[in-house]
């Protein structure tokens, strides 16, 4: 275990939530060089959550640049993570120099200028968030489910499932409120497996009938979805 890679994932990474705690597991195991190979399972166990849960917290690490993965490149081909943001590099060559320059400029009295970047063209809060009708990530997802009593086995199905068709309603419309998706998700699971199930756990191809009736409860699925986001938006206008 690295104190310094380990200290500095507490002061420097940008991370949260579930990605923050994998991250911080990956860092008491890394060395000075910030690598580590725990598994998965030895992951999930160290940060309290389930496996399911750290693989997704590990693709956000990936995705926003604080941790690299080497595919079965460690003991008994294991994934080797490198933490990104603990180990601080030695700064290169062309920034050596242009630190050289500007105390040059400096000493002999040149004042240097400094880029400005362009001003935008439009106001930010002008644009559109076309995910905003989608959750952050996993953790987001489960935290909802908890408040509306829906096992964590069917958050994450629901999450898989609509990541996999990119967050659209009955496969044609984007999602405009996950939350009345995710309750319409919980009313509908007894229907479609009789247990309360995921719609997916059978693992069996539908029928053309039950088909028709699932297109059919999507159409319906979706209209519920608009007229409950268009009340919920009225009430807080």
């Amino acid at each position: 275990m690295s104190v310094r890679i380990l200290s500095e994932t507490w002061q420097h990474s940008q991370a949260s939530g579930s990605s923050f705690l994998v991250l911080l597991a990956i860092s008491d195991f890394a060395n000075d060089q910030g690598t580590a190979y725990p598994s998965i399972p030895t992951l999930a166990k160290k940060s309290r959550l389930s496996e399911r849960a750290t693989q997704y917290a590990v693709r956000e690490l990936v995705q926003i640049g604080e941790l690299s993965i080497s595919r079965n490149s460690g003991p008994h081909r294991s994934n080797v993570f490198r933490v990104m943001k603990g180990a601080k590099s030695a700064p290169s060559k062309g920034a050596r120099s242009a630190l050289v320059q500007n105390l040059h400029g400096a000493k002999s009295g040149i004042q240097m200028v400094q880029p400005v970047a362009p001003k935008p063209s439009i106001e930010p809060s002008c644009i559109t968030d076309k995910y905003s009708g989608r959750p952050k990530n996993l953790e987001e997802v489960m935290a909802y489910g908890r408040e509306i009593s829906l096992p964590q086995s069917e958050c994450e199905a629901f999450n898989d499932h609509f990541m996999s068709n990119g967050w659209k309603v009955g496969g044609k419309a984007p999602m405009k409120d996950w939350k009345a998706s995710l309750r319409n998700w919980k009313r509908n699971g007894s229907r479609f497996s009789g247990n309360g199930s995921s719609l997916f756990r059978n693992n069996r191809y539908e029928t053309p009938e039950e088909k028709r009736k699932r297109l059919q409860q999507e159409e319906k699925d979706r209209f519920y979805e608009e007229t409950e986001s268009r009340r919920h938006h009225s009430e807080t206008v």
